[in-house]
């Protein structure tokens, strides 16, 4: 006699298959569901639901938000992507133009005031051979993460360490575009909990289209 005699076909051809809001009642522990809507797989600890996957992101990381820069503007917000849930951090921008080559390209927490933002950088210029080196010291309108270009799309990467934490928030980045590509560490020297930030465009650079991502690390598989 076959196993589908004695338990369900539904249950043979779904095994935990659900949604976020049909989860099992009464889990138990060691159990494993995969919901639909929104494509993680989890696992009952006990006293909570923990995610093991997202078929969405790497196996590491969550993503958070995504934000779209819009069009001939000088800042972009992105708000409650920092908490509790994880320490560090990754910041994607995909497709970024500018009206304007060469300028400077800052992200600016939200809860911070002062001149506390410090950079240190090395960049080369597009076709040169010359490694160039910059530096902030104390600047108050935030932390560089790269260069406008405006005869192509300029992208970076920005990771982000204990921006929620009250204690000070450091960040590598790195950037390419048409223009510049460039290489750096940053730091606020400000002892403040953040939940988000504005990139900002200077200097009467205006960016439009492109794409931010926020993603978080997790601490746990």
């Amino acid at each position: 006699m076959g196993l589908s005699n004695y338990l369900p076909s539904s249950r043979l051809i779904q095994p935990g298959v659900c949604t976020s809001s049909t989860r099992p009642a009464s889990p138990f522990n060691g159990q494993v569901i995969y919901e639909t809507d929104t494509k993680q797989t989890l696992v009952w600890q006990g006293s909570s639901w923990v995610m093991l996957t997202d078929a969405d992101t790497p196996p590491s990381t969550v993503l958070i938000k995504t934000v779209s820069v819009g069009s001939g503007v000088t800042s972009v917000s992105v708000t409650d992507v920092f908490s509790s849930t994880f320490d560090n951090y990754l910041i994607t921008c995909v497709g970024l133009n500018s009206n304007v080559d060469g300028y400077g390209l800052k992200i600016k927490l939200n809860n911070t005031s002062g001149s506390t933002y410090y950079l240190a950088m090395m960049y080369m210029s597009v076709g040169s051979n010359t490694i160039n080196g910059g530096s902030d010291n104390g600047a108050s309108d935030g932390l560089f993460t790269g260069f406008s270009s405006s005869s192509s799309s300029t992208s970076f990467v920005t990771t982000m360490y204990n921006p929620y934490a009250s204690a000070y928030t450091t960040m590598t980045f790195e950037a390419a575009g048409a223009t510049y590509i460039s290489h750096g560490s940053a730091i606020d020297k400000n002892s403040a909990s953040h939940t988000g930030f504005t990139l900002n465009s200077y200097s009467g650079a205006t960016m439009t289209g492109g794409t931010i991502r926020v993603y978080g690390f997790r601490n746990t598989i």
